[in-house]
């Protein structure tokens, strides 16, 4: 069973009008209400190569210190 707080944080997303302009209004209309979570699914896409950590960071990454 969820938390009561995942249950009260959980909404409809709004309908948005797809025309770019619109949409555009929306979602900044949107963020002054709230956060907003924009997710995709390129992390599932790079998950699937099973990268280890220096596939991950690849040779721009390779020395970067965490």
């Amino acid at each position: 069973m969820p938390s009561a707080c995942a249950r009260r944080t959980v909404r409809a997303a709004p309908r948005i009008v797809h025309e770019s302009r619109t949409a555009g209004r929306g979602v900044r209309k949107l963020l002054r209400q709230r956060i907003l979570v924009l997710d995709g699914a390129m992390g599932t896409m790079i998950q699937g190569h099973s990268l280890d950590e220096a596939g991950f960071r690849g040779e721009r990454f390779r020395d970067w210190a965490l």
